[in-house]
């Protein structure tokens, strides 16, 4: 089990960010989510959460998700498949899995979840690995 780094300024999970969203995430069994309502400001269509948004939220929730298997990475690719709007006012339950490693790249993928119980949206990412002074660099920058 590794840790849920945060780092103060991230747009999704920094605490000093004034315009973000503040999510600490939680391990789960298997699994690491977070909970949030983004709000107008995060406005895209008239009273809808921009996709751009929903998929930045996927993002981190991936590599929260690595982080429980003390992996610490930068994304490589994502590819986010939109099912449902999401409204301004609608609490996300926001999942990440971890899936597969293979030498220097790991494998995750993650849902944003409506308040019903279906899934407004779902990811998958290809992560690079940091490993010996990138790893700990990275480390020494987050919380």
């Amino acid at each position: 089990m590794g840790k849920l780094f945060r780092y103060k300024n991230c747009i999704v999970c920094g605490w000093e960010n004034p315009i973000g969203f503040d999510i600490d995430f939680v391990e789960g069994n298997g699994y690491v989510y977070g909970r949030v309502v983004p709000g107008d400001k995060f406005e895209g269509y008239n009273g809808i959460i921009h996709g751009g948004i929903i998929s930045t939220l996927l993002d981190e929730v991936m590599v929260k998700a690595l982080f429980s298997m003390d992996i610490v990475s930068v994304t490589m690719e994502i590819t986010v498949k939109f099912r449902k709007s999401v409204s301004i006012e609608q609490e996300l339950l926001i999942k990440g899995y971890p899936g597969e490693i293979k030498d220097k790249i790991a494998f995750a993928r993650a849902e944003a979840i409506l308040p019903d119980k279906t899934i407004a949206a779902d990811a998958e990412g290809k992560f690079y690995i940091l490993k010996g002074e990138q790893k700990k660099k990275m480390i020494d920058e987050l919380l």
